[in-house]
């Protein structure tokens, strides 16, 4: 997405202290009764002007990318397997878009969604990233998919959201290189169908490019049918990642 002007002065709408009191514990529950609830209700006000500016400055580049892109799926019907296509077929290489445009923060998703932004109860902790999980994101008169999920990361026992994959953005914040992005990359795509046209900065072509061969060389370890060209093709990008040979 490309900002088109500036946000109004209301963005720190939502204090990673007040997500963090509105999410639900790792270990325990958070009541809806209790004065967090209160203070979200607050904050969820005054996250109204910003809910309108997203909508003017956005909207129709996200009509677009339902209509063009193909990124708007649901778990209905949608069905992108990895290791079934190129990586070319994966990123629609041949209307392929990438655009130099600022990163839009976190928050900005979060005041489209109703709070705490996730389905509670249905976080699936992430494969060999201990602390982290998955969930549907819980948006305004939309459906339940696992099309668009949230990152979550456990932090004094409570759920706090650190990324999204929503549309055709997919956003991860705090700490990088831990290959976050691409499994909330994996965890959406099976639900997605496959695109005829993306728009992705080179921050989102990365990820999405890695995320594809990580798909591809798990189907490879569970004796999935892959093609050869889809094996080679793996084969060569695993190589580039490692390191060379030290010299004795």
């Amino acid at each position: 997405m490309k900002l088109t002007s500036q946000m109004p002065s209301s963005t720190s709408l939502m204090p990673q202290a007040v997500v963090t009191r509105m999410s639900r514990s790792c270990k325990g529950y958070w009541s809806s009764g209790s004065p967090s609830w209160a203070v979200a209700r607050r904050y969820r006000a005054r996250a109204r002007a910003v809910e309108i500016w997203l909508k003017e400055n956005f909207e129709k580049e996200r009509q677009a990318a339902k209509g063009v892109a193909g990124e708007e799926s649901s778990d209905k019907g949608g069905s992108m397997n990895v290791w079934e296509m190129t990586l070319d077929e994966f990123l629609a290489r041949s209307k392929l878009v990438v655009v130099d445009s600022a990163e839009p923060s976190l928050e900005m998703f979060l005041a489209m969604l109703e709070p705490p932004g996730w389905y509670e109860g249905e976080e699936a902790p992430l494969d060999g990233q201990p602390g982290f999980a998955t969930a549907p994101l819980k948006r305004q008169g939309e459906d339940k998919s696992l099309a668009f999920q949230m990152l979550l990361r456990c932090q004094d026992d409570a759920w706090v959201p650190v990324g999204i994959y929503i549309d055709d953005t997919v956003l991860v914040v705090g700490p990088r290189k831990q290959g976050l992005g691409a499994e909330l990359v994996l965890r959406c795509v099976p639900y997605r169908r496959t695109p005829s046209q993306r728009k992705l900065t080179k921050a989102g072509l990365a990820t999405l490019t890695k995320a594809y061969f990580l798909g591809v060389g798990r189907a490879i370890a569970e004796g999935k049918e892959v093609r050869d060209d889809i094996q080679a093709a793996y084969e060569n990008w695993l190589a580039t990642r490692q390191p060379a040979p030290q010299a004795e």
